[in-house]
């Protein structure tokens, strides 16, 4: 509960996909998504009771326009949506939720829908009344060269 309710929640994760692209993207764009960052820490230290919501938009924003404005060759713009694109994956669930009290609601629903999509894909061998050990007779039959899966799905 406190990690989704944190405003700082996606200032790290947006950071720390950043770091990454240092000296790899323009040094404008790295300047200016850095300054975002920094003065939302700044802003959100000194706190005053306000609970902040960080403008991950103004990320997503700023890196398509240039994408779309600063590269000309269609090969270079690939390139770079292509190397941005944790970046991007990062923010984009922070712009979904417009809420400022949790701000890492569509990171909390998206893992719970990961781990939910994981136990159907689990349970679905064990369903419609038939024995363990015929469940994991096609569960093996079905995996013949993945006895990982077979172990996962059977842990």
């Amino acid at each position: 509960h406190a990690a989704a309710t944190d405003p700082s929640l996606p200032v790290y994760e947006i950071d720390e996909q950043l770091s990454v692209l240092s000296g790899r993207i323009d040094a404008k764009l790295f300047d200016d998504i850095s300054a975002l960052i920094f003065e939302f820490k700044n802003v959100s230290a000194g706190g005053g009771g306000v609970q902040m919501r960080f403008p991950a938009e103004k990320v997503v924003e700023m890196l398509k326009t240039h994408a779309n404005a600063a590269i000309k060759d269609p090969s270079e713009q690939s390139a770079f949506v292509v190397l941005t694109q944790p970046l991007m994956d990062a923010a984009t669930p922070y712009t979904k939720s417009q809420a400022s009290g949790v701000p890492g609601a569509e990171r909390v629903l998206l893992s719970f829908l990961d781990i939910l999509r994981a136990w159907v894909a689990s349970e679905r061998w064990f369903c419609d009344g038939i024995s363990y050990a015929d469940a994991v007779d096609n569960l093996r039959k079905a995996n013949k060269d993945g006895f990982d899966e077979v172990l996962g799905v059977c842990r």
